[in-house]
C-alpha cells in the first residue's frame, strides 16, 4: 500500500492574518486479488 500526504501551510511572518492551508491525501490500494477487502476498506475509510 502506498500512501501519499501533501500539506500546504500558510507562509509569511503573520500566520494569523492568512487562511487555513490545504491537506490532500491519496492512497493506492489493492481493489482485486487476495487483498481486495483491505483495499475496499481503505477506499471507504473503515
Amino acid at each position: 500500500m502506498l500512501v501519499l500526504v501533501a500539506a500546504v501551510w500558510p507562509t509569511g511572518s503573520s500566520v494569523l492574518a492568512q487562511g487555513k492551508g490545504t491537506v490532500k491525501v491519496a492512497t493506492q490500494s489493492p481493489l482485486s486479488g487476495g487483498q481486495a477487502a483491505l483495499g475496499e476498506g481503505i477506499k471507504l475509510g473503515t
